[in-house]
């Protein structure tokens, strides 16, 4: 029904019609809506619970970094370290070979030495 032909039979009932064909479209769009309304709600609730996470994940990750940033710089002070030690060990080496070389070099002349000195007392003995 028209609400203009209503309108033409009673000023008062055409209103009044009018009220009621826009209280109809409320309730529609209400019953659209409202579904719509706590959906949109439910996923509010799920993002911020997401967010929530997101934060406490960023929060391990940045201490995690933190660790491995310490974990990294106690691995290049133990590779120079070790580095130093190799070349100490190596230097060590290169000392006790010298030495050894030393001793052995002494050991032989002090045999030469003995021999001379026997070969001399020969000699004078006789």
């Amino acid at each position: 029904m028209e609400p203009g032909l209503v309108s033409s039979k009673s000023y008062a009932a055409g209103e009044l019609w009018k009220w009621v064909i826009a209280m109809e479209k409320y309730a529609k769009a209400f019953r659209d809506i409202e579904p719509k309304k706590q959906k949109l709600n439910l996923l509010k609730d799920k993002l911020k619970s997401k967010e929530d996470k997101l934060i406490d994940l960023q929060s391990k990750l940045t201490e995690l970094k933190q660790a491995i940033s310490q974990l990294n710089e106690g691995l290049t002070k133990v590779t120079e370290e070790t580095e130093r030690y190799k070349e100490e060990a190596k230097d060590l080496q290169t000392d006790s070979d010298r030495a050894e070389k030393l001793v052995f070099g002494l050991a032989s002349s002090k045999d030469s030495l003995s021999e001379k000195k026997k070969k001399k007392k020969k000699s004078t003995l006789r």
